[in-house]
């Protein structure tokens, strides 16, 4: 019976968001329905929006999952799943780092306790790497340092497969990337995160930052 009222709970308070939305307060003057839940996100007032790319986004909210149309109406909801942490499994072909969460052929796994990624640059010695590319979800507890040092990165690909509802650490995540032109962020899942220090310092060629998500709980 409790699970019912909760449910019915965030039902309606994302109703009540929703019509908020329709009767025309919009995130920075557009009706763009992604932006302004991205706001809400922002405000802790849910965890998460995705785009499911077929005109429909999934908001995650108080343990539920729940899929609404452009126009904010809800189509389903259900109870969200728990996220499993994932292996980390990384291979460095030519200029290219390829992460997955499994050896897809000629990868290695990633030590998570090592203090930075085997990958990694410095500010001394700048990685080669000017392209990664997430081949499939990963769900690591960890994400600082990630791509330090990468001064050459110009492209990420399948940023949206790096899921981070289980990160607690994500300091220096793209420190010294210092010709990355743009990142959207906007589906990072920030609630347990509790080191952020120096995540863009040096990031300088950075024109197009989207953070619109990112929620401080922790």
């Amino acid at each position: 019976a409790s699970e019912k009222t909760l449910e019915g709970q965030v039902k309606e308070e994302i109703k009540l968001m929703s019509t908020e939305y329709i009767q025309g307060k919009y995130t920075e003057g557009e009706k763009n329905i992604k932006k302004y839940y991205q706001s809400q996100a922002s405000k802790g007032e849910i965890s998460s929006i995705k785009d499911n790319g077929d005109g429909t986004y999934t908001i995650t909210k108080d343990g539920y999952e729940v899929k609404i149309d452009g126009e904010g109406d809800i189509i389903d909801i259900k109870e969200q799943e728990e996220v499993k942490v994932t292996e980390v499994w990384y291979k460095i072909d030519g200029t290219t780092l390829h992460l997955s969460n499994s050896d897809l052929g000629g990868y290695l796994k990633h030590d998570e306790n090592l203090s930075e990624p085997e990958w990694v640059g410095s500010y001394s010695v700048t990685s080669p790497i000017t392209k990664v590319i997430f081949e499939n979800r990963i769900s690591p507890t960890n994400t600082a340092k990630y791509f330090f040092g990468f001064g050459n990165l110009t492209e990420i690909d399948n940023i949206e497969y790096l899921d981070t509802s289980n990160v607690t650490d994500m300091s220096d995540m793209f420190n010294n990337c210092s010709s990355l032109t743009k990142l959207d962020l906007s589906g990072f899942d920030t609630r347990k995160v509790k080191k952020m220090d120096m995540m863009f310092f040096y990031c300088v060629a950075l024109t197009e930052l989207d953070v619109s998500s990112l929620n401080f709980t922790a």
